[in-house]
């Protein structure tokens, strides 16, 4: 191990870096990890230009030497160390070093949307989806992704009519979102007195792509989709 030769090369490596030589970049922080292969400052700085290519199953590896190296990891490390496992379909693996990070600063990027996906699709917790893509949407009001998620999470809980009110959220930011519309058909026919706005929002659902539509139209609008048909502008 040769401390101070470590810290050249690093040191080097981020100069190429900074001037967009990627390739030398690289191959000096190799050579950094070569001559200190605790080195934990290198690890990270590896890890940042994996993502710079969004190369997250490579940059697993080197995140996690950078936190087992480390005197004090930080919550940056265990939340890029969770992303690049989230990113590469790893989420149960993910979710504690993402609910970390999460529970101190529940608004960082896009960590709502990353704990809401694994709460709803991973672990089926839906109440916990719904309050992180909540919190996500407070702060990015024009997120369309993180309104569906509150969507679907309170349907999954039973809660039309919240359901509804974010579908319709959805619409005010697309009127032509068809997942949305998707979502306001099941919410209807959850209720006999809508099945007609059901199936109008069924059928729009389905002429703007939405397959899952077509099965709620076979399912309930046999007998009025001439009705809803000549209802539509």
């Amino acid at each position: 191990m040769n401390y101070y030769t470590a810290r050249n090369y690093l040191k080097e490596a981020k100069e190429f870096y900074e001037h967009g030589d990627d390739y030398w970049a690289t191959e000096y922080t190799k050579n950094a990890l070569i001559y200190d292969n605790k080195y934990a400052d290198a690890y990270l700085f590896k890890t940042t230009l994996f993502l710079k290519w969004n190369n997250y199953e490579a940059c697993i590896a080197p995140i996690r030497s950078a936190i087992k190296y480390s005197d004090e990891p930080t919550e940056e490390m265990y939340f890029v160390y969770g992303k690049c496992l989230y990113k590469t379909g790893a989420k149960e693996e993910a979710f504690p070093h993402l609910l970390k990070v999460y529970e101190s600063d529940p608004k960082k990027d896009s960590l709502g949307m990353f704990i809401g996906d694994i709460y709803a699709n991973t672990k089926l917790d839906y109440a916990s989806a719904a309050r992180a893509y909540k919190m996500f949407f407070d702060n990015h009001r024009n997120s369309v992704d993180a309104a569906l998620g509150v969507a679907d999470a309170y349907y999954k809980l039973n809660k039309f009519k919240e359901s509804t009110d974010f579908y319709n959220i959805v619409l005010r930011i697309n009127d032509e979102n068809p997942d949305a519309l998707y979502g306001i058909a099941k919410c209807c026919f959850k209720d006999e007195g809508l099945f007609q706005e059901g199936c109008k929002n069924a059928l729009m659902a389905s002429k703007l792509g939405n397959t899952k539509a077509d099965v709620l139209l076979a399912t309930y609008c046999r007998d009025s989709s001439t009705a809803v048909t000549n209802s539509l502008p």
